[in-house]
Order: C-alpha cells, then structure tokens, then sequence
C-alpha cells in the first residue's frame, strides 16, 4: 500500500528500501539495525536511521496484534488509508468503492465473507477476501464470532421453548389435578346431600331467614278394630249422614281388604313428600309451630292427598296451610284402594 500510493512523497524512497521491507515481510528480517532504511516521516540523520522492520514492530495504541509485527502495522497504515479504490465483487455484482477501512467494517458485519472478491480498481489486481494476506485472518475472526453469536442465540431460544414447554406441562399437569379434585368434591358433596335428604325436606326464606326442614319417614297408622252393630254407619256416611269418606276411612282402619290390596311403599312417600319440606316448614313458621305431626290419606288410582290431620285437627291456620301444601302433591298411582302415613316435621 505504500509502495504504490498515488503521492509520491508517502512511496518509498529508494529502490532498496523496499527490498529491503519485502525480505523482513518474508520472514528475513525483524526488529535488525540498518544504515539503509531512513526513517519515513522525517529527514533523518546517518545515526538515527533505522530499518522500517523496526518501525513497523511497535503497534500503534488501541491495535490489535496478528503476531506479526509487519502485518498489523501494514494493516494499520492501509486502515489510515482514506481512498476509496476497492470494489466488492459479490456474484456477478460490483459494490464500491470503499476505502479499505470501509472493508474491514463490512467484514465485522459480516457482509463481506469468503468467496467475495476484492479488486482494486487502480490496478485491476482481483483477490478472494478469504484468502488476502491482511484481509483473510479478519474474514475468519468475523465467521467464528458471528457464528459464536448465532448458537448462543440458538441455545437461549432453545430454553425459552423449553421453558414454555414446562409452563404448558405444569399447566396441564395442574388442570388435571384440580378437575380430580372437582371431580372428587362434586361425588362427595352428592353422596353427603343424597344422606341428607333423608333427614331435610329443604330450605325456605320467610322474611329473610332460613328454615332448616326435618321431616321423618312415613309409618302406617294402627289399624282400628271395625265396629259395628246397630250404631254403625257405612264407610261412606258420617252418623248424621253427611257424606265424608275421608274421615271415615281414617277411623276404619280395616274395611276394604288394605291388607290384601296394594299401597304405596313408605320410602316412596317419603321421597315424594320430603321435597315440599321448605313449604311445609313455612306452614309452621308463619303459624307460630315448631314441629307438628301429619297424617295422610293417599288415594291409591289418582295419587292425591285426599285426607289431612295435624296435630289430630282439622282446623285453625297451620291445619290450612299444610292441608293446602299435602294437597298440592301427586303421588303414585296404584292398584289399591288408599295409602295411610303419618311422619313429623320439624323447624
């Protein structure tokens, strides 16, 4: 480079000074004395003269060193070096000129690689960056760095998808177990309230209070022995012969052959009438009653109520409202005549 600049002043004196630099550059030289190479940037005295090997060995600050003093301070001077005189033959396309500081950053970036062609267009002289003597070593410094720079941002990618990964199988995992737990929950909360609706007819609000409902099973009223005799009156008439069937089937407990004919099972009443427990709990609240004892008479083809007794009455307020509720039912309809129950309930 500086064998050949375009100002004269910065070439080489003499012939023999740069035999001299091209021997030391093939590795005969080094830092040696010699009378015949003056100093470059000033008109030196006979003592003072050195070889240029010996200038060239001391790297200027802030340059880094290839190991061999000749090159890097030759690199260092083509840096200084602002004209523009390379092209960059890239396939069959020429970018440039670039001044050969222009290069080397290009080469950092990794725009310049080898294969590409470097040409100095004063000369004509074609070169592969890859294989130029001050280019080449910079070529593959820049490759294994930016190849370095691509596995590690190939290994953090690579960890971040394994840490979604993670994420999403701890996730899954997670999900799985709560909707075990649900799963487990919702089987213990039905088998808890399946036992418990044998013993709670339900829930009511009456003026913003809830009712807890206690309703026990059916038993079937003792039968009473038939009377009979010139006083006695037939099922269907009261002893005034007003009709009431009702009340006449509650005081005989034996006519119409109940035992022979079919009635409607005590559990299945139970689980008809348990269901209107929160209303039957309202009928004792709102008539002042804590607990009372029902007796029923079902009809056996219609499944209706046809018969009410609370507290052994037919009368007063909460005999009314819990007629009305007992009433309201529909219960089975049998082969038989009627079915009998009697329960409690309680608030």
């Amino acid at each position: 480079a500086r064998a050949c600049h375009r100002d004269p002043d910065k070439r080489f004196g003499r012939p023999d000074v740069l035999g001299e630099v091209v021997a030391e550059a093939l590795g005969k030289g080094g830092g040696m004395q010699t009378q015949a190479v003056p100093l470059l940037d000033a008109a030196p005295t006979l003592d003072q003269q050195v070889s240029l090997a010996s200038e060239l060995a001391a790297p200027g600050p802030g340059t880094s060193s290839s190991g061999n003093p000749v090159i890097d301070r030759a690199l260092q001077s083509a840096l200084a070096d602002s004209i523009e005189k390379w092209l960059i033959t890239k396939g069959k396309l020429d970018y440039g000129p670039f001044s050969l500081a222009d290069v080397v950053a290009q080469i950092d970036k990794g725009d310049v690689v080898a294969g590409n062609v470097i040409v100095d267009k004063d000369t004509g002289a074609r070169s592969d960056v890859g294989k130029h003597p001050l280019l080449g070593p910079m070529v593959d410094a820049a490759r294994q760095r930016i190849d370095d720079s691509r596995r590690a941002q190939a290994e953090v990618k690579e960890q971040g998808r394994e840490q979604k990964r993670g994420v999403v199988l701890y996730g899954t995992i997670g999900l799985g177990v709560l909707a075990a737990a649900a799963g487990v929950y919702a089987v213990i909360h039905f088998v808890s309230g399946d036992a418990a609706s044998k013993n709670s007819g339900g829930i009511a609000s009456l003026d913003n209070a809830s009712l807890h409902v206690t309703v026990s099973e059916p038993k079937a009223p003792p039968k009473r022995p038939h009377s009979g005799g010139p006083g006695h009156h037939g099922p269907g008439t009261t002893g005034g012969g007003e009709k009431n069937t009702g009340e006449n089937l509650a005081l005989d407990m034996s006519d119409d052959g109940d035992d022979a004919s079919e009635t409607l099972p005590m559990g299945e009443v139970y689980q008809t009438y348990s269901g209107a427990g929160g209303r039957l709990g309202s009928c004792l609240a709102s008539n002042g009653g804590g607990s009372a004892n029902i007796s029923i008479i079902i009809d056996g083809p219609t499944g209706h109520v046809t018969w009410v007794k609370v507290n052994g009455q037919q009368a007063g307020g909460l005999y009314n409202c819990v007629s009305g509720v007992m009433r309201g039912l529909k219960f089975r309809s049998i082969h038989g005549p009627r079915t009998r129950a009697e329960f409690d309930i309680g608030v």
